[in-house]
């Protein structure tokens, strides 16, 4: 992060020129760029091809409340015991407060959810 950064101040300072390996900063900005989005593509075909595919063999995904058993419902409902995610803290967004913090340089997981009304469990209906 804070060598691209340092890519874009060279070319906003319009340096150009090239580095040991011979590509100017603009050239070096643009093999980033090809290398995330390669990586992104990658990362988009493990979840659909690998991760979902094995969560739908071993879990009951579905992202309706009505459509949950009561374990599944329990189980959502339930905070996250530290030991099952070492080193991962949870942190609840609430409507209408700023978007909780979430650092660059970690891997986060987020579980959607909405409640009827603050505070409650949502219906079984």
């Amino acid at each position: 992060m804070v060598r691209v950064a340092g890519l874009h101040d060279q070319i906003d300072a319009g340096v150009e020129r090239p580095s040991v390996d011979g590509s100017t900063p603009a050239q070096t900005l643009e093999h980033v760029r090809e290398r995330v989005l390669e990586d992104g593509l990658r990362l988009q075909r493990c979840v659909s091809e690998r991760l979902l595919p094995a969560l739908a063999s071993t879990t009951s995904l579905s992202n309706r409340w009505r459509e949950l058993g009561e374990a599944d419902r329990e189980a959502l409902v339930r905070p996250l015991p530290p030991r099952h995610l070492p080193g991962v803290d949870a942190t609840r967004g609430r409507p209408r407060t700023a978007f909780p913090y979430i650092s660059n340089l970690s891997l986060s997981l987020a579980r959607w959810s909405a409640t009827p009304t603050p505070g409650t469990r949502p219906s079984r209906g």
